[in-house]
């Protein structure tokens, strides 16, 4: 999926830039009246896509968590958005088989969420840490993913799925340019 993610976003700003031509300016419109605004006009293509993601992401802070972009068009200088926001839900029931472990090493107790509602902020800043706990440990292509099993009323019951995929690590890194930057430094972070 996050191949098909990459690909389309190269292939939007492919056409952003070949019917563009030599204007400037880029613009985002989405199909629906959003609870908050949203920037709607660029001078970089790429931006138009960031500020889609915030937009996503803005929803799911404010509950939408099954917000996600049904389609999208490139109409000359303007990406068309229909956009799926669902149900705005309040609390969260998740099942945390799968990521047990990951959440021990962020120092999240399996046991604090298993069974027992979250709100939806708790519910993304768990998420936010467990892939950035496998972005900092060689798996920059992780992959969290919420699947509904039951919704009620103003309440979403699922589970999580999570995918690794490839570990990167460098064994050797060669610096050509200046050093401005300390060797140490960089061991440490790579």
């Amino acid at each position: 999926k996050e191949c098909v993610d990459i690909c389309g976003r190269c292939i939007i700003l492919f056409f952003f830039i070949v019917w563009n031509g030599e204007s400037q300016s880029f613009y985002l419109k989405i199909d629906q009246k959003l609870p908050f605004s949203y920037k709607t006009h660029f001078k970089d293509s790429a931006k138009v896509l960031n500020e889609l993601d915030n937009v996503i992401v803005h929803l799911r802070e404010k509950g939408y968590l099954l917000a996600n972009v049904d389609s999208q068009y490139v109409k000359k200088d303007t990406l068309l958005i229909q956009l799926y926001k669902g149900e705005q839900f309040k609390w969260v029931n998740v099942q945390t088989n799968e990521v047990e472990e990951i959440l021990r090493k962020t120092g999240n107790q399996n046991s604090f969420y298993t069974n027992k509602k979250i709100n939806s902020r708790q519910f993304l800043k768990i998420e936010k840490q467990l892939l950035s706990y496998a972005n900092n440990h060689g798996y920059p292509f992780a992959h969290l993913s919420f699947e509904p099993l039951k919704i009620e009323e103003n309440v979403i019951e699922g589970k999580w799925h999570y995918q690794s995929h490839t570990l990167f690590t460098f064994d050797t890194l060669i610096l050509k340019t200046p050093q401005f930057i300390n060797h140490g430094y960089l061991q440490s972070v790579l």
